[in-house]
């Protein structure tokens, strides 16, 4: 029996996704037609967040004359990549919003030729202020070059889309900090969004 669930918006996708992609084989998406003039989350939103749990939409069918449902499943490991989904899972590994089960899926891709791997590497690849930064601080260097690799793209994201060159000094000069001490994020529990699970929950669409 299929199980049809609508969602408002992609953190409502998400927070399924964490608690079901290794449990469920597949969900089909409700979604209104734009003549409804009725919102739920957007298709793209909807990939998106698949794509970053190993997760690929599939089958459209028509409920009625104002709804829809799509399929949507764990990918297969020598699925075919569209560009536009080799394009999405690339952003979400740059955003820090790709998890580790999506990551390991992307890479077998990389593996097998399907995508290249120059995607992998623009997403991690340490900005030059940052490298000279962590230069003057062998610990901080040494420890941030063994961070897991999806924690490394999290805080370049982090300092990449910095608001102003003092935010960005501030970002590099904390990821020194953190690194020296063997840690990926601040104690801090402000709202100065050094948490980047919850700016990246909180950005614009």
């Amino acid at each position: 029996m299929k199980e049809y669930f609508y969602f408002v918006d992609k953190d409502g996708w998400r927070k399924w996704l964490e608690q079901n992609h290794t449990t469920r084989n597949e969900v089909w998406l409700v979604r209104y037609m734009k003549h409804t003039g009725k919102t739920g989350i957007t298709h793209q939103d909807a990939v998106d967040e698949a794509l970053c749990f190993g997760w690929i939409d599939g089958l459209l069918r028509d409920i009625d004359d104002e709804k829809f449902v799509q399929r949507y499943s764990l990918r297969k490991k020598d699925g075919y990549w569209s560009e536009a989904n080799k394009k999405s899972a690339s952003n979400m590994i740059i955003q820090g919003r790709m998890t580790e089960t999506g990551l390991e899926i992307f890479k077998q891709a990389v593996e097998s030729g399907e995508c290249d791997a120059t995607m992998l590497r623009r997403s991690s690849d340490i900005p030059a202020d940052l490298e000279t930064a962590l230069a003057t601080n062998k610990q901080a260097q040494d420890y941030f070059r063994k961070f897991p690799s999806l924690r490394r793209k999290q805080l370049i994201w982090r300092i990449t889309h910095s608001n102003s060159i003092q935010m960005r000094r501030d970002r590099i000069n904390e990821t020194v900090r953190l690194a020296e001490q063997n840690k990926y994020k601040s104690d801090k529990s402000d709202d100065d969004e050094v948490n980047l699970k919850n700016r990246m929950k909180h950005k614009p669409k």
